[in-house]
């Protein structure tokens, strides 16, 4: 439950589980393995959320309706924004719930500039535009694959995450949307600056 989660506990997290029989075992394992008072029945920790991080999660729950609103809101504006972009967003499922929080592209050939480059021209338009899941695990953990992984990388080094969730409004999607039409139309004469100035955008830690 990290901030940038759909619900935010200040860290922690949750299982969720239709099994009773493990139900059961992980609430003795969070709570220093008891069974009942006095009764302990197997290896345990202290897994619960103290006062302040309950709280914080309870409070997202209040709003989780919203919240729902609010994102499929805005993921739809950006499917109409970036109509008539080389620009393939992936798509919820409609008939499953879920949490429209990330907006996820990937661009097509046509659009000539690279991820990073995309990503620096944002930057300086104060658009904070993220790569999605950049490094992947066999790059960033040395020695965790040892095989090579083509298809993993391109789609890596393809996609990225736009502004999304509660603080992104609808015009704040028409501003992102205006700006990757003008990136699009001016990507020639963008590149050859980007390449001239040598100012490749830096990979910060997500």
């Amino acid at each position: 439950m990290h901030a940038s989660k759909f619900i935010n506990g200040f860290e922690g997290g949750y299982i969720t589980t239709n099994d009773l029989e493990l139900r059961d075992k992980l609430k003795r394992m969070e709570a220093f393995g008891f069974q009942k008072r006095d009764v302990i029945t197997e290896l345990g920790c202290n897994a619960k959320l103290n006062e302040l991080h309950a709280a914080m999660s309870l409070a997202c729950l209040d709003e989780i309706e919203e919240q729902l609103r609010h994102n499929k809101i805005i993921f739809k504006r950006y499917k109409s924004g970036l109509e008539g972009l080389p620009l393939h967003l992936f798509k919820y499922a409609t008939n499953e719930t879920r949490t429209w929080k990330n907006v996820v592209v990937k661009f097509e050939e046509e659009w000539e500039l690279t991820r990073d480059e995309l990503l620096q021209l944002l930057e300086a338009e104060n658009i904070l535009a993220r790569p999605y899941y950049t490094p992947p695990l066999h790059i960033a953990e040395q020695g965790f694959v040892t095989t090579v992984l083509p298809v993993t990388e391109a789609i890596t080094a393809s996609t990225c995450v736009l502004p999304s969730g509660t603080h992104v409004s609808e015009q704040d999607v028409d501003i992102i949307s205006d700006t990757l039409h003008f990136i699009y139309k001016h990507r020639q004469m963008l590149k050859v600056m980007l390449r001239e100035k040598g100012h490749m955008y830096e990979k910060k830690p997500l």
